[in-house]
């Protein structure tokens, strides 16, 4: 997938992406799910800040359209994946350690 997408970057073209079935085989163990969905993207001249910018966007864009709201329940938790208060970053501010207690 990468180097198609390098060379159209290569070629002139400012953004591109792709999302695709991946399917991985590894033998891992029977408990292993070797398919999954992934996005990926290239933006010229775009730096971490444009590109943490464009996955926060996303995130919160596919949030809303796929369960139709921007919060979901993590079992006491609730998780706000809309920006509050003036914040523009919403996974800055997250706080990772809820994963950890359950």
């Amino acid at each position: 997938m990468e180097l198609h997408l390098k060379r159209l970057i290569i070629g002139g073209l400012k953004k591109v992406y792709e999302i695709g079935r991946i399917f991985r085989n590894e033998g891992v163990s029977f408990k292993h799910n070797p398919e999954f969905t992934m996005m990926e993207s290239y933006e010229a001249y775009a730096d971490y800040n444009d590109v943490m910018n464009r996955v926060e966007e996303n995130g919160l864009f596919r949030c809303s359209g796929s369960i139709g709201t921007t919060s979901v329940q993590f079992g006491d938790t609730t998780i706000e994946f809309k920006p509050a208060g003036g914040r523009d970053c919403p996974f800055r501010d997250a706080d990772y350690t809820i994963s950890q207690q359950h």
